[in-house]
């Protein structure tokens, strides 16, 4: 009975290097979409998100102003019917 064999083979470093570069590479890239996917919906719901707080300060001065000037409006008529 031998022994096992053992078979001296040096390692090709440029096709280590080629299959490294393929595997990180598409984990990188997969990484990379994944993130920009992120980014796209945050900027998105924050996008939303100053519309709508937009919107409720537009109704929110709409609303002071009405109320202003429904008081300004009350005293105009007053005048008016007194002469």
């Amino acid at each position: 009975m031998s022994g096992p064999v053992f078979v001296e083979r040096r390692l090709d470093v440029k096709l280590v290097l080629k299959r490294f570069l393929q595997i990180f590479l598409t984990l990188a890239a997969l990484v990379i979409v994944a993130a920009i996917f992120v980014y796209n919906s945050e900027v998105s719901n924050a996008r939303k998100m100053l519309a709508s707080n937009e919107l409720r300060a537009l109704d929110l001065q709409r609303q002071v102003i009405t109320h202003n000037f429904s008081g300004a409006i009350a005293d105009l008529r007053f005048l008016a019917d007194v002469h």
